[in-house]
């Protein structure tokens, strides 16, 4: 029987990423969502040097709404980070539907 989820270890994650050609500035950017600790941060210097930045406290909740992670990274893309002080505490609205996906995926088969 496999067995999968936080007490293995196993955790759902997502990660987005734009390389220098994208980016204003000197590098490009890693956006990754998990699903214990939400949405981080982490700028792509060159020669594969990676400096994380920690999380995006702008991002209130683990499931943000797209519109507000959208915003985020276009703020950190584009290095306008006015748009980054903004703080989005809104829950995005097909929140329990994920968990309650998560949670059936991980239930042991048989």
């Amino acid at each position: 029987m496999e067995r999968t989820g936080r007490p293995y270890g196993e955790l759902m994650y997502l990660m987005l990423a734009w390389d220098v050609s994208r980016c204003a500035g000197p590098g490009g950017l890693r956006i990754t969502w998990r699903e214990d600790t939400g949405w981080s941060h982490t700028l792509l210097a060159g020669g594969g040097a990676a400096l994380p930045r920690g999380p995006l406290t702008a991002l209130h909740r683990v499931y943000a709404t797209p519109e507000a992670v959208a915003d985020v990274a276009d703020a950190l893309v584009s290095r306008r980070f006015r748009g980054y002080e903004t703080q989005w505490h809104g829950e995005w609205e097909r929140a329990h539907q994920v968990r309650t996906v998560i949670n059936t995926f991980r239930q042991p088969l048989g």
